[in-house]
């Protein structure tokens, strides 16, 4: 059960859900796509000690929400004909083929150089919208999975580590995320980002499988593969909130 409160940054007061526990070892602050903020703790972690974190961190929280709002994050996708959704950093065109007949659950397919999903022309607007949508995540699943099982691949014996397994999924605040069993779960939304962020994020949890936590020990790791690493967390977190579908 999450338990929720609240600190004052300057004018400003941050609302914030707790959740503790067993599997964490360190605090962990995340802005949801929605802007609220969720704290991630170890079990007994003292609420003074989680505000003072979440303190700490009050400035770059009140950035990134800024940056939601910017960016309208939440669902401002219309999904016609014309539209652009990114893959692997670059911008594709969709085009909705309307057709007599289509299967009930289309699939969606790049094709010179563009998003093609067909649809049948008696759907209704709502309808048709909801079937692109699907059609558009369901191929951005796929070939998330390639492109992160390829770069676990890569990056696992440059630095030593091996993963238990590696699982793309709908994840709503995180990027990624490492379990103490060594498996790793991806958000395949990281697809849409360009291939070096994509990367960082794969190193990223990688390097958790060895460390659990963001220790001194576990940046020298990452930036053994990766010298850049800061400025693709970064890039990252301004880009982050424009990866939606």
């Amino acid at each position: 059960m999450s338990q929720v409160d609240n600190v004052v940054f300057g004018g400003t007061r941050i609302d914030y859900s707790i959740q503790r526990t067993s599997r964490r070892k360190t605090i962990a602050i995340t802005v949801s796509p929605n802007m609220s903020v969720i704290v991630a703790a170890p079990k007994g972690t003292r609420r003074t000690l989680v505000a003072k974190k979440v303190h700490q961190k009050a400035d770059w929280i009140v950035r990134q929400q800024e940056r939601l709002r910017r960016n309208g994050r939440q669902s401002t996708k219309t999904f016609v004909s014309g539209e652009s959704f990114r893959y692997l950093g670059r911008q594709y065109q969709l085009k909705i083929l309307r057709q007599s007949t289509a299967p009930s659950i289309p699939h969606a397919a790049m094709f010179r150089g563009r998003f093609v999903v067909p649809v049948a022309r008696r759907w209704g607007a709502e309808r048709r919208r909801e079937a692109v949508r699907a059609a558009l995540a369901a191929w951005y699943r796929q070939h998330a999975d390639v492109q992160i099982r390829s770069s676990v691949a890569r990056f696992s014996p440059c630095l030593g580590v091996a993963a238990a397994g590696v699982e793309v999924r709908e994840m709503k605040t995180r990027w990624g995320s490492s379990g103490t069993n060594g498996r790793l779960r991806f958000n395949w939304r990281i697809v849409m980002a360009p291939k070096r962020l994509l990367e960082y994020v794969v190193a990223h949890e990688l390097c958790h499988i060895r460390y659990h936590d963001h220790s001194r020990e576990f940046w020298r790791l990452l930036s053994r593969v990766m010298p850049d690493y800061e400025q693709r967390r970064q890039e990252l977190e301004r880009l982050g909130p424009t990866l939606t579908v």
